[in-house]
């Protein structure tokens, strides 16, 4: 299952995400406003290397986004191109969290962007019941996995875990979650956010219904993946479940924080246009990656 998964990734990166990309024009343009990259905003990454923190898993964590980024639209090595004739590159998705002085400053200007809708459907899926915070994967692995193959197809695509399934263990959870303990390097981490619904007062009793999982490396934090069970996409768990994880971002005086400025998830191309208009209604932008060092 893997291996197929690994192969089906390979393929599409290489021949289908160009054609998507390619394709996109004119959405890119209807959508965002997008013209050619002259007069967009820029962003200059720092993946922060060789800090005293750094260890030996930083450098090919470094290595791997880099390349990564290098997908995407560089102006520093095409700053006379018209983006919209770029072969195969994408704008990446991306909000300045340096632009909001809080979380409330990021709040209300995504009460203005959906006139308040979001909010409401945030507040109503706190009165379910539902909470977030962070988690180990280790403790949540098997349901992480159910989440992933409670769908075929997400606007994201399809879902290989789902396709080429495996089943989860057949063992229930029985011990309380670890604590939840800080990266060895704060500069360089994968993180995961978790919405749960309790049942009970036990630990073991919270069901994990979504997840974020988070990727800094330097001064940008990268989401390789945000994901709800299906039975709780329209209760809003989702939509609560990433405005709190923006507000740690913005607000929260951990190391692990400290340094960050940009916040991406994907491009503005990928996936269907409701994931799109998804990505606009929580204030990303469409970037341009000014430079790397």
């Amino acid at each position: 299952m893997k291996d197929s998964g690994k192969k089906f990734m390979r393929f599409y990166f290489l021949y289908v995400q160009p054609w998507q990309f390619l394709m996109r024009r004119k959405f890119r343009k209807t959508t965002f406003g997008i013209e050619d990259s002259i007069d967009m905003p820029k962003a200059a990454i720092d993946f922060q290397r060789d800090q005293t923190t750094c260890n030996h898993l930083c450098i090919g964590d470094t290595g791997r986004h880099q390349r990564y980024l290098s997908d995407y639209y560089v102006f520093e090595k095409q700053p006379e191109a018209k983006s919209m004739d770029l072969w195969g590159r994408g704008f990446p998705a991306i909000i300045n969290l340096t632009t909001y002085k809080s979380a409330d400053d990021y709040q209300q200007g995504l009460k203005r962007q959906s006139k308040g809708a979001h909010l409401r459907q945030i507040k109503k899926a706190k009165s379910y019941g539902y909470t977030c915070g962070r988690f180990n994967f280790e403790d949540y692995s098997d349901e992480i996995l159910t989440i992933k193959q409670s769908k075929n197809f997400r606007s994201g695509g399809p879902v290989m875990a789902a396709l080429f399934k495996k089943k989860p263990s057949s063992k229930a959870r029985t011990e309380v979650p670890h604590e939840v303990t800080d990266p060895s390097c704060p500069n360089h981490w994968y993180l995961y956010w978790g919405v749960f619904l309790a049942k009970g007062d036990s630990e073991q009793n919270k069901t994990l219904a979504g997840y974020i999982k988070l990727n800094r490396v330097g001064n940008i934090v990268h989401i390789p993946g945000i994901m709800g069970h299906a039975k709780h996409l329209r209760t809003g768990a989702l939509k609560c479940l990433f405005l709190e994880t923006v507000s740690w971002l913005i607000e929260s005086e951990e190391p692990a924080v400290q340094g960050t400025q940009y916040l991406q998830y994907g491009s503005i191309e990928h996936a269907s246009k409701g994931l799109a208009q998804w990505k606009k209604n929580f204030l990303f932008e469409p970037y341009v990656f000014k430079s790397f060092k």
